[in-house]
């Protein structure tokens, strides 16, 4: 699960995280929630959020399809 607030980008995934480290965005931090443990990053770090998200959605789709016509 990965969100942004005007403040930061917080993200619960490792692999997601992983992916803004090397693209070059510093985290914040590691924030304590209720619902388990955050990984911040700053806003600029967006874009490439909702680009990691789009290309992970697509391949996502490209399995399904693929595993619909076996």
């Amino acid at each position: 699960m990965s969100f942004a607030s005007d403040s930061e980008v917080r993200t619960r995934s490792v692999p997601t995280a992983a992916h803004l480290t090397l693209m070059g965005f510093t985290p914040l931090g590691v924030k304590q929630t209720p619902g388990g443990c955050v990984i911040r990053f700053s806003p600029a770090a967006l874009d490439a959020l909702n680009r990691f998200l789009q290309a992970k959605t697509d391949l996502d789709l490209m399995i399904e399809r693929a595993e619909g016509t076996r």
